[in-house]
């Protein structure tokens, strides 16, 4: 965030720093709001996929667990969406939307694995989505590495725990 500031506050020697510090702000503000569109739109093309793929029992398919989480995730990329469209937002609550939104998204989604059953290799599915979202973050939602890695790490370790305790209760093939 801080390089954008500068970079917008050198692209001109007209502006103050305090235009580009909201000119930053607001493009902070549209490209967290841009990842929780596409986070939603892309959640929400996977439970239509599923709802056609469970068709002729859908009613029985909506009262799923796995359903249910999936449709929170998708539900907060769509809030975080919804809260920072428009309007002129502060930077506390634009980042506390992001982490919150990121995290419930996240934990939504490996509640989702958890409830299928192991069979299914819900480790593997709940890896490739929390990599799809970690790494959607990272493309459009400026911030430091730091903060990448850690977010990263607040929503990866749950899945490596949930795993782990898990599979302790297969019994060993002899």
């Amino acid at each position: 965030m801080e390089r954008v500031t500068r970079y917008l506050s050198r692209r001109s020697s007209r502006r103050t720093t305090s235009d580009a510090s909201r000119e930053a702000l607001a493009f902070y503000q549209r490209r967290v709001a841009l990842f929780g569109l596409v986070g939603a739109g892309l959640s929400s093309a996977f439970l239509v996929f599923g709802l056609v793929e469970n068709w002729r029992s859908a009613l029985a398919y909506i009262r799923e667990a796995n359903f249910q989480f999936h449709l929170a995730g998708a539900a907060t990329a769509a809030a975080m969406w919804l809260l920072c469209r428009r309007g002129r937002r502060s930077l506390g609550f634009v980042k506390t939307v992001e982490t919150v939104g990121f995290g419930a998204s996240c934990l939504a989604y490996e509640a989702m694995a958890w409830s299928i059953p192991l069979i299914g290799r819900p480790d593997l599915l709940v890896l490739f989505v929390l990599s799809l979202v970690v790494f959607g973050r990272a493309v459009y939602v400026p911030s430091s590495p730091l903060r990448t890695l850690l977010l990263g790490l607040m929503v990866g370790l749950p899945l490596a725990v949930g795993t782990y305790v898990r599979l302790l209760r297969i019994e060993p093939a002899l």
